[in-house]
């Protein structure tokens, strides 16, 4: 019964292409945090560098992107719950140099303060993702899960300074700030949903 029922469900076609940048940055994020963690400290500069290489590669993609918009148009991305238009494109350009240049600038502070490993440059990308997320978001849930995965991973960041007490509780004002801002958040697309019956941007706006 089971094998059946999942038989037919069918989902959304993707477009793995116009995701791409999003995927290069996942990627960098889990070579970080699951490579770099089984392996010995790796060499001065190194993890800064591979995050700016990661962040410069999910850039250069954007313009072959750019390209095929102009001759085809924007449309929408896995079943227009996300944009895939001029507009998202400037977001992940401005998010992804954001990031090349953050990695680049923070690495002596990091190895001066002693936190010279790759949780921070993964939470880096990590939060890249969500703010990109955000961006291209068409649906309101798609645009909730966004800005928690930006989020979390700026809570995270902002705690990341073990040594100082004063890091460790910006860390949790942050999040005590941020569980009632996404509760809000969270009361408002229900209210939405209850006077639209969708949480779909285009639905709601139709």
């Amino acid at each position: 019964m089971g094998v059946l029922a999942a038989d037919t469900l069918v989902g959304p076609k993707i477009d793995w292409f116009a995701l791409s940048p999003l995927l290069v940055l996942l990627g960098g994020a889990m070579v970080l945090l699951v490579v770099a963690a089984l392996t010995p400290q790796w060499p001065k500069r190194l993890y800064a560098t591979f995050t700016a290489v990661v962040a410069f590669a999910a850039f250069v993609l954007c313009f072959p992107l750019w390209h095929r918009i102009d001759i085809d148009g924007p449309s929408t991305l896995v079943g227009n719950a996300m944009h895939f238009d001029q507009m998202t494109l400037w977001v992940t350009i401005t998010i992804t140099v954001a990031v090349f240049l953050g990695s680049l600038l923070t690495d002596d502070y990091l190895r001066r303060e002693g936190l010279d490993g790759p949780e921070i440059y993964a939470l880096f990308l990590l939060a890249s993702i969500g703010g990109i997320v955000m961006g291209a978001a068409n649906d309101l849930v798609v645009l909730f899960l966004g800005l928690e995965i930006l989020s979390i991973a700026l809570y995270v960041l902002a705690a990341s300074h073990r040594k100082r007490l004063q890091s460790q509780e910006s860390g949790l004002k942050y999040f005590v700030l941020g569980g009632f801002s996404s509760a809000i958040f969270l009361y408002g697309i229900a209210l939405l949903y209850g006077g639209t019956g969708s949480t779909n941007f285009d639905r709601m706006l139709t």
